[in-house]
């Protein structure tokens, strides 16, 4: 719904700002990681130079009016929410993730994440697959064939690579991934956090999308 309303607000349909105000006051609260779309919100204003205008206000004046029982819930229990989020990034570099990752490992993460949405090569437990145990995480990541994962590097490379020659729609797609990547590279990387593949759900439908796109040029 994001997407859709940044391309027709790119169009110079205004009334979409609503629904991006709209969209985004309830994707914060569903989880935390969908702020990649705010931002790109944000890089889209500055780069497509759209008009702040009044509907712009309303939009920004939703979502911030949606924080309104969350801050009320913090104040009332002594800021139990807001601590442990400043407290993360005071931390810095010293977070006691059970596997940190490199820059390297942290980049393969959305082709093996590209790879199992696919096919998962591995159990199909769903208690396994969503678990935070550090065993699963690893097992199901090291089961998935290098060839798919290099396979699927290529294409996400080959779809960023064309982003200042196709349409508007493609653009969307391929900031929003790097967004991602930045933000991956930014928690996983610098902060040395856990990564989980549910951090990046909001790019399961761009997977399938550009997954279609080469597929569709394949010989029939």
């Amino acid at each position: 719904i994001t997407l859709y309303a940044l391309f027709q607000i790119i169009k110079g349909k205004e009334k979409h700002v609503y629904l991006l105000g709209l969209t985004s006051a309830v994707s914060l609260h569903i989880d935390p990681s969908n702020l990649v779309f705010v931002i790109l919100a944000g890089l889209v204003w500055i780069f497509y130079k759209v008009p702040f205008k009044k509907s712009t206000i309303i939009a920004l004046s939703i979502i911030l009016i949606s924080f309104t029982p969350l801050v009320l819930f913090d104040i009332k229990h002594d800021f139990a929410n807001t601590k442990p989020a400043l407290g993360y990034f005071q931390k810095g570099r010293e977070h006691p993730a059970n596997n940190p990752q490199n820059f390297w490992q942290n980049s393969l993460f959305f082709s093996k994440v590209f790879s199992r949405l696919i096919y998962p090569f591995t159990h199909s437990e769903i208690a396994k697959n969503y678990s935070y145990c550090q065993k699963y995480v690893n097992e199901k990541f090291d089961s998935t064939p290098f060839i798919f994962v290099a396979g699927a590097s290529i294409l996400l490379l080959a779809f960023v690579a064309t982003f200042f020659k196709k349409t508007i729609g493609h653009r969307l797609l391929t900031l929003l991934v790097i967004i991602y990547f930045v933000g991956i590279q930014f928690f996983g990387t610098v902060f040395k956090s856990d990564i989980f593949e549910h951090y990046i759900t909001g790019l399961f439908p761009i997977f399938l999308i550009i997954f279609a796109v080469y597929v569709a040029k394949l010989p029939k």
